[in-house]
């Protein structure tokens, strides 16, 4: 009888890998969120909204490296929006 060898691989942890979102706005009333959110709409950005820790937050992208994350936030900079990146999320809006 043949002796069965067992390989091991290392699975990766996605829920443990943050992402990187550039945020253009936290508001604590909602339609000045939904007002934020059309405008870099409008610019030409796919955004959403996220609730989190009492604001309304206006996010763009989940990028997997900072690098993307600040090249998107100077092309939002570059259209006139302020950005923050951040790796907090929240509850869609």
């Amino acid at each position: 009888k043949e002796a069965v060898r067992e390989y091991r691989f290392p699975v990766p942890s996605f829920r443990a890998k943050a992402f990187y979102r550039v945020q253009t706005g936290a508001f604590k009333n909602l339609a000045n969120a939904k007002a934020q959110r059309d405008k870099v709409k409008a610019a030409g950005f796919d955004t959403y909204l996220v609730q989190n820790d009492g604001y309304y937050k206006v996010q763009v992208g989940a990028f997997a490296q900072k690098a993307n994350a600040t090249a998107c936030a100077a092309k939002l900079k570059a259209a006139g929006f302020p950005t923050y990146i951040t790796t907090k999320s929240g509850t869609p809006a």
